[in-house]
């Protein structure tokens, strides 16, 4: 019922030292969203991506937070939150799906599975913390269907008639400008490489 997107972000592994037990393994997170559409989409998410770089730049610079390896999972719950409560009258709660396992032979197929109407944003984080995006339309998307990579340029085309632009929007564009974009999703088969903890 509604607008129904998601939102797929890729951590990398967390590694303190070897044979640590703390080593962690990247992750695979999902969270939906049961109001997010077109603009309104681009513009909270792109808040978003800001608010997880400026979290990642503090954490790296804090004396005694730096000597430690970065928590994503803190960080990406904390910009969501920052996100959603921004504007109380924002209807743009979101649910945390939680980690994915491989259990499909690409995102693609596992994009395929989702309630979704509206889109999904996916979200990289490499191993030097530089974050990359991609939208996509699900074949089940009530906007054209893509099924590929796109920018919040060519996810913005079918919903031009959607919510009047504002500063925020048009910071948030802004910020996808400078966000590098992925080209095309990693088979789900090949993230070990990224993901994998190195004991």
């Amino acid at each position: 019922m509604g607008q129904r997107f998601q939102v797929v972000i890729m951590t990398p592994k967390v590694y303190w030292n070897k044979n640590n037990p703390n080593n962690k393994e990247g992750d695979i997170k999902i969270y939906h969203f049961q109001w997010l559409w077109g603009k309104f989409a681009v513009w909270r998410l792109g808040q978003f991506i800001e608010g997880v770089n400026q979290l990642i730049e503090f954490n790296k610079k804090n004396k005694i937070i730096k000597s430690y390896p970065l928590n994503y999972d803190k960080i990406i719950k904390d910009s969501l939150n920052w996100v959603c409560y921004k504007n109380l009258t924002s209807q743009n709660n979101y649910q945390d799906y939680g980690p994915i396992c491989e259990k499909y032979n690409s995102f693609k197929d596992m994009f395929e599975t989702f309630d979704n109407n509206n889109g999904i944003l996916f979200v990289m984080i490499d191993k030097n913390d530089i974050l990359s995006y991609c939208f996509w339309n699900p074949s089940k998307s009530e906007s054209k269907p893509y099924t590929t990579c796109i920018t919040y340029k060519e996810y913005l085309k079918s919903y031009e008639s959607e919510e009047t632009p504002n500063q925020e929007f048009n910071e948030s564009c802004k910020i996808f400008e400078k966000t590098k974009f992925l080209k095309n999703l990693l088979k789900i088969g090949s993230i070990r490489n990224h993901m994998a903890i190195d004991n």
